[in-house]
């Protein structure tokens, strides 16, 4: 789900990425969220501007395994200026029990148009984004 406001991704943790206590690694967790959070900021750039992570701060809360079943990522931007997006995320599981919360914080800048969007990326890059009038 992508909406200006609000991004969720969806997964189960498969098997290579357990850790030696038989759970998933929390690196499943911050990569899962930080595309929902990501995602959420990407969506309220203007064209012309784009960001970058700063840094992210993950909290597990409860392990997960191929039994947990699907884990929702929620990512919602909490504040976005000029030069900053800050926005967190969670991530729960059946009946809305929470396994990871996590906060991040994105530089915006101006992007350089000696430097066009990637081919393969543009078309959805260029859908998320307002249209120029």
């Amino acid at each position: 789900m992508l909406r200006a406001g609000k991004a969720a991704f969806q997964g189960t943790p498969p098997l290579m990425h357990y850790n030696p206590l038989g759970s998933e690694h929390g690196d499943w967790y911050a990569a899962l969220i930080d595309a929902a959070v990501g995602c959420d900021a990407h969506t309220r750039m203007p064209v012309g501007r784009d960001y970058t992570h700063a840094a992210l701060s993950l909290n597990t809360v409860r392990a997960a395994s191929l039994e947990t079943g699907p884990l929702r990522a929620i990512g919602t931007v909490i504040h976005c200026s000029r030069q900053l997006v800050t926005a967190e995320g969670r991530i729960v599981g059946p009946g809305g029990k929470q396994f990871a919360h996590a906060t991040t914080s994105c530089l915006v800048f101006d992007l350089s148009p000696a430097r066009p969007a990637r081919p393969d990326i543009a078309k959805l890059h260029n859908c998320m984004r307002p249209k120029a009038k």
